[in-house]
Formats: structure tokens, C-alpha cells, sequence
């Protein structure tokens, strides 16, 4: 019994000494915080740096893009932007041809970013998704270039089962789409691409 407590001892001194306190000395805290300070200023600058460099051509990347989708949508040799920064007016031959609409209607699964192109006498020519978050397999066949082509030289009041087809199993994606096309189309016919 006796050599049980001295061993219950001496394992409860073994753990004492395994746990040291030690108390942080006030007089250290100012060079703490100018050692925190520097580390974060190199670290934002750097960071600043980064951005400053990559800043242009990122830019650059993302107009590269969105010409790309605009002419997905509508044949026309440059784009020009109009007063609703969702819409630009596409020019041929320094002649206007019709507009490419960027609309973000809410689906199933979030936003579906969207590019409609519509010509002056408010037919359209085109339909791209852009990007999306359906879910995948079935919503994700929203951009199934053989069903956006059912929409090409339709006009204004678009419905599901008037001469437009809604995908089996994903119907709230392909309402999204519709629901895009249409205020694509209200937002050119409305004010003539100005609004």
C-alpha cells in the first residue's frame, strides 16, 4: 500500500513537471507587437503588389471572355457599350446588327449567367450559358447547345409548351433559362437597348 502512494506521488510530481507556466514579461509585448506589425506589412504589400501586377491582364482576360460570349450570341465585328452595362450594342461593318444581353436569372441551384443575343427586329440569334451551379448530370444540360437552339428566332412572351421545350427532370433550370431569354428580350424591345 505504502509503495502505491509513493508511485501515485511520483507520477502526479512527474506530471507537475511536465506542465510549466511561464508568465509573459510586460516589457516584451512592444517588440511582440512590432514583430506582428512587420510580418503583416510584408505580407500586404506583397499582396499588393500581386494585384498591382496581375490587375491588367486579369482585366484584359475578362474582356477577352466576355467578347467571346457576345459573339456566341451575335455575329458582329466589336461591341459597343450602351448606357444598361448588361447590354451592348453589336456593330457590323460600323452598322448596328442587333445586342448581346448578359442576364442572371436564379435556378435550382443559384445563379445561371447568361449571354442572349437579340437582332433589331427583336428575333433572337443566339444563347449561351455563361456559367452556372445546377445540379450536375440534369440541370447542367441547360447548356446542351441543341436545346438552346430551339429559342433562336423566337420573339417576345416565350412560354414553356407554346413552342419551347422544358428539359425532363430539370425543369426549374430550364425556367431559369426562359425566365432570362424573356427579360433579355424586355429589356432590348422595351427602350430599344438604351434602358
Amino acid at each position: 500500500m505504502r509503495m502505491a502512494k509513493q508511485a501515485a506521488g511520483k507520477a502526479a510530481s512527474d506530471t507537475d513537471a511536465l506542465v510549466v507556466k511561464k508568465k509573459l514579461d510586460p516589457s516584451g509585448i512592444p517588440l511582440l507587437t512590432l514583430v506582428l506589425f512587420i510580418i503583416c506589412a510584408i505580407v500586404s504589400l506583397t499582396l499588393g503588389a500581386v494585384n498591382y501586377v496581375t490587375a491588367p491582364r486579369i482585366a484584359a482576360f475578362q474582356k477577352e471572355l466576355a467578347d467571346k460570349s457576345r459573339k456566341m450570341v451575335l455575329e458582329a465585328d466589336s461591341f459597343v457599350e450602351t448606357p444598361n452595362s448588361r447590354i451592348f450594342q453589336g456593330l457590323k461593318g460600323g452598322e448596328p446588327i442587333g445586342f448581346a444581353i448578359q442576364v442572371a436569372p436564379r435556378g435550382y441551384g443559384g445563379t445561371v449567367k447568361m449571354m442572349v443575343g437579340i437582332d433589331l427586329s427583336g428575333k433572337i440569334t443566339g444563347v449561351s450559358v455563361i456559367s452556372h451551379t445546377e445540379t450536375p448530370g440534369i440541370g447542367t444540360k441547360i447548356k446542351n447547345t441543341d436545346w438552346l437552339q430551339q429559342f433562336i428566332g423566337k420573339t417576345k412572351g416565350l412560354k414553356y409548351g407554346a413552342g419551347v421545350d422544358a428539359i425532363s427532370g430539370a425543369t426549374i433550370s430550364s425556367k431559369a433559362v426562359l425566365a432570362g431569354i424573356n427579360e433579355a428580350l424586355d429589356l432590348v424591345l422595351s427602350d430599344g437597348g438604351s434602358k
